[in-house]
């Protein structure tokens, strides 16, 4: 709002706030209702401009800051580890992913942010029915790193990795290999209906945790970030279809892309942000 920056300052326990140039306008910390030790990761603000919604790992909470007031009004518990998040483009709706799974299921937080209660937890199952190959693999959806809504549907894809706690010596009596012991993964799940689309799990071969994710302005076209890779790569969203891919800095973590089409990464361990023009598909896809 107002052509602010806001960022949070995970291990700090606070937000700061920039203008446009960069330069500091305050900071929010607990003098403002953050907890010195909540680990704010992802921050959001309402399309009216009014709110900011903020992920407080550690206190397992999500923050709901007056922007004007520079102040938290309201705190809801939603369960462990809310990281990343997503909101819907009306404002009435804010996922947040559970970063670690359960030994059985990861979990996505559905917020109802009309009332700021928390409406639903939105299982992803355990993937026990594909086979342990070179190129696939079962196992749980984990560290769920990244969240965002594909444009003009009710669909959220939620990135991540597959962690294969089915295969060893002491469950099914094999030994696993790099392949098929941890996967790079992408799952959807539908919003409305509150569920996990059936058969919608997809491998990325050879890559390192799907880090984030985002959409071209029309939908067509899918960024995925691999952070052990620094690699950018872009999907057709109807068939999954890799259509190029590009190095970036090191671990790339977060992904923005602006109206006119550019895609901004936030590369973690550079220090950098790179803005890049890409292909994005026919005209408004």
């Amino acid at each position: 709002p107002n052509n602010e920056i806001w960022l949070t300052n995970y291990d700090a326990g606070s937000i700061s706030i920039l203008d446009g140039q960069g330069n500091l306008l305050s900071s929010l910390n607990s003098a403002n209702g953050i907890h010195p030790g909540a680990q704010p990761f992802a921050i959001l603000i309402d399309p009216a401009g009014k709110f900011a919604y903020v992920s407080a790992r550690a206190k397992g909470s999500i923050y709901k800051i007056d922007v004007p007031a520079r102040q938290v009004v309201a705190e809801l518990a939603v369960g462990p580890d809310p990281y990343a998040m997503a909101m819907t483009a009306d404002g009435e709706t804010l996922l947040a992913t559970r970063f670690i799974s359960t030994k059985d299921e990861a979990q996505v937080y559905k917020v109802d942010l009309t009332t700021f209660s928390l409406q639903a937890t939105i299982v992803i199952d355990a993937d026990t029915e594909s086979l342990d190959t070179n190129t696939s693999a079962r196992g749980v959806v984990n560290y769920l790193m990244g969240i965002a809504i594909q444009p003009g549907t009710n669909i959220a894809w939620v990135t991540g990795k597959k962690d294969n706690t089915f295969r060893g010596l002491a469950t099914d009596g094999n030994f696993g290999n790099f392949q098929n012991t941890l996967r790079s993964v992408i799952a959807k799940i539908d919003i409305d209906k509150e569920v996990e689309l059936v058969n919608s799990k997809f491998d990325i071969d050879n890559a390192e945790i799907a880090s984030a994710v985002a959409f071209s302005t029309g939908g067509r076209i899918a960024y995925i970030a691999n952070q052990g890779n620094n690699r950018l790569s872009a999907y057709d969203v109807s068939n999954m279809q890799g259509l190029d891919s590009i190095d970036m800095g090191r671990a790339p973590k977060g992904i923005a892309v602006m109206p006119n089409g550019q895609v901004a990464t936030h590369n973690f361990l550079s220090r950098t942000v790179s803005r890049l023009n890409l292909f994005s598909g026919p005209a408004a896809s």
